[in-house]
């Protein structure tokens, strides 16, 4: 569906190169299928035809934050928001961006602003609970993913985030049963395969934290900290 929307906006520019409208259209269209590069090629082209197009600006920072271009993605979300100061999707994406450059309190702030307009808007509500999580508010970031995940109760993501904040609490037999779950959802699930791993070797359970460990390497077998923990595990066995 995508690709024939491209299509159509292709005969688009054909007729008049310089629409700004459909060259936006169809940077958003390529962002939408994960080509953030090319996309961002588009979107270029419609903001010299309109350097204050609120959808262009919008999406290439988008497609900044996906390329891991946090500070340029900033810039570009500010100037859209300069244009639209509540539009919630743009400041949520301000708010990823500061939260990906451990800037949790800041990341707070627009999130706070995003749900300041839309109070039920989930990904606000459950970054917002991440970045809780890495101020080491455990309690306070329960309270945000527990909102999250009455929208949504079999969300892997919010199931993992909490059971994490509940193992720093040191409540392991709650975030076991919160990981279990997250992972009878997806046995994939990475996070939650190390979280219950490090759950499981904070209670020097080592043989059971390397199950955990070893099913998460399948997915990943890259994976530098999961490796370490699985050697920890294997050492503590040795003694």
């Amino acid at each position: 569906m995508v690709r024939n929307y491209i299509g159509i906006r292709n005969k688009s520019i054909l007729i008049n190169p310089n629409n700004e409208e459909s060259q936006c259209y169809k940077g958003a269209c390529l962002r939408r299928l994960d080509k953030y590069e090319d996309a961002i090629t588009w979107l270029e082209k419609a903001l010299v035809n309109d350097p204050i197009h609120f959808y262009s600006l919008c999406n290439k920072g988008v497609c900044l934050r996906m390329l891991d271009k946090y500070e340029n993605a900033i810039t570009c979300l500010d100037r859209a928001l300069a244009i639209d100061p509540k539009h919630v999707y743009s400041l949520w994406n301000k708010g990823v961006c500061l939260k990906m450059l451990d800037k949790y309190e800041d990341a707070i702030i627009w999130l706070d602003k995003a749900l300041a307009i839309d109070p039920k808007h989930v990904d606000s509500i459950s970054i917002k609970g991440v970045c809780l999580r890495m101020l080491d508010k455990y309690e306070d970031s329960i309270t945000w993913l527990d909102k999250a995940l009455a929208f949504d109760p079999k969300d892997v993501f919010f199931l993992s985030e909490k059971g994490q904040c509940l193992r720093l609490m040191k409540q392991y037999d709650k975030s076991e049963k919160i990981l279990h779950q997250a992972l009878s959802l997806n046995p994939n699930h990475i996070f939650s395969l190390d979280s219950l791993g490090i759950c499981l070797q904070d209670q020097q359970k080592y043989q059971e934290a390397l199950i955990y460990y070893e099913r998460s390497l399948k997915v990943q077998s890259n994976n530098l900290w999961t490796k370490n923990q699985k050697e920890i595990c294997e050492q503590k066995l040795k003694k």
